[in-house]
């Protein structure tokens, strides 16, 4: 089953309340992600750019990912059944 909350669109409340929409948002925002990491990764095996491995480690985009991961594993965490 595929609700919309898991792609952040929340029409009824009900994605909000169980915290699927939250897990729907960090997951678009990966999905994003991942796509820029692989433009990235396709830019440097080109030689038309050169990845910047200190200012990827502390950019506030990284920290701000590592956040949502912790709240992603929390939310799964809770989630699963005793």
């Amino acid at each position: 089953m595929v609700l919309p909350s898991e792609y952040g669109i929340d029409p009824t409340g009900f994605g909000r309340l169980t915290g699927l929409t939250t897990m729907g948002q960090i997951k678009m925002q990966l999905a994003l992600e991942a796509a820029a990491d692989e433009a990235l990764s396709a830019a440097v095996a080109a030689g038309t750019a050169s990845p910047s491995p200190v200012a990827m480690a502390s950019s506030p985009d990284t920290q701000q990912l590592a956040a949502r991961v912790d709240a992603l594993e929390a939310l799964i965490l809770e989630l699963q059944p005793a």
